[in-house]
């Protein structure tokens, strides 16, 4: 029979044994959360930080139709950056992209979200004042307010800071677009959300 000295030696070793065991089979769990996850249409994320807020940038692979990359950025809170400040993150990701195989001079858009853009208030206020909102009431999406907001972006020629770094690879800025545009009213205020599409161009 096992003495006490060799019980206390034996549950130790048993206790060293299980807590490998533990940590083996608990490894690929832990891999697979700091890995991180990409879909299958990206290329690259980037992360970012402006003023202790989190901004991704996702850089997806071409399109099967014109061939053309297209960035997106998202913020992960109710921060909204300037123009300027995407402006600077664009200039960073554009450097980079030779390096993974990807000619900047394709690239065919931006995305961002309009509830996360410093034109929101702007566009709310354009399509409260036009009115037209009322014909949404219990729609998903208002696509008559889409224009509205096109119109405001087109006017203030909003992103246009975009344009100094696009430059630098023979790109510009073509159109902007507001798509799958929604609108509300909460406390009698009219609230829009979208997805902002820069559309480029080639300078000629």
């Amino acid at each position: 029979m096992a003495s006490t000295d060799e019980r206390s030696v034996l549950e130790g070793k048993l206790k060293i044994a299980l807590v490998g065991c533990l940590l083996l089979a608990c490894a690929p769990f832990v891999r697979s959360q700091s890995r991180e996850l990409l879909t299958l249409d990206e290329a690259k994320r980037w992360h970012f930080n402006i003023q202790n807020h989190e901004i991704d940038v996702s850089l997806f692979k071409p399109d099967k139709v014109n061939h053309n990359t297209t960035l997106s950025l998202k913020v992960h809170d109710r921060f909204k950056p300037t123009a300027s400040e995407e402006a600077n993150l664009l200039r960073q990701v554009l450097r980079e992209m030779p390096s993974l195989g990807y000619d900047p001079k394709n690239l065919g858009r931006i995305n961002t979200w309009l509830q996360q853009s410093e034109f929101l208030e702007g566009v709310e206020d354009a399509v409260s004042k036009s009115g037209i909102w009322k014909s949404c009431t219990g729609h998903m999406y208002c696509y008559q307010a889409q224009g509205v907001a096109d119109q405001f972006l087109s006017s203030v020629d909003a992103f246009k800071e975009f344009d100094a770094v696009l430059h630098e690879y023979g790109l510009r800025g073509n159109t902007i677009h507001v798509d799958g545009m929604g609108v509300g009213m909460k406390d009698g205020q009219i609230l829009c959300s979208g997805l902002i599409i820069i559309y480029l161009e080639k300078e000629k």
